[in-house]
């Protein structure tokens, strides 16, 4: 009868053992899928970024070839090979411009925002800074 016991116990442990392992595997493997979107969405946020920068260098470029680009314009859409920005000019001041440009590549966005000082074709950066709004 002991040996039954034995036997009952002994196969119990296994089964014991063997559930904690499928719960342990189990939880790897939704780390590392958890772990795979962090760094997909991570990547996307990294090329909108990327996206925001060059639609912002191309507006500092319009303006050095024409001081009053974008001035009362509104929202300036521009299309670059990787994604769209929606530009916003303002002249908060004489030679001044604040510039605000959000940069998307469909699933991640990025916002920017400058301040420059125009004089002639001469730009000066005064502000930069990645905006969360």
């Amino acid at each position: 009868m002991a040996t039954k016991q034995e036997g009952f116990a002994s196969l119990f442990l296994v089964l014991v053992i063997g559930v904690a392992t499928l719960l342990m595997a189990q939880n790897a493997i939704l780390t590392g899928i958890s772990e795979s979107q962090m760094g997909f969405y991570f990547s996307q946020g990294g090329e909108a970024f990327n996206v925001a920068e060059s639609c912002l260098e191309e507006t500092i470029q319009r303006i050095r070839f024409d001081s009053n680009y974008g001035i009362g314009a509104g929202t300036i859409p521009l299309s670059t090979s990787d994604g769209t920005c929606e530009i916003d000019v303002t002249d908060p001041a004489p030679n001044q411009r604040d510039i605000v440009v959000l940069g998307s590549n469909g699933l991640g966005y990025k916002k920017i925002a400058v301040n420059i000082t125009v004089n002639n074709s001469d730009i000066t950066l005064n502000t930069w800074e990645e905006r969360d709004d």
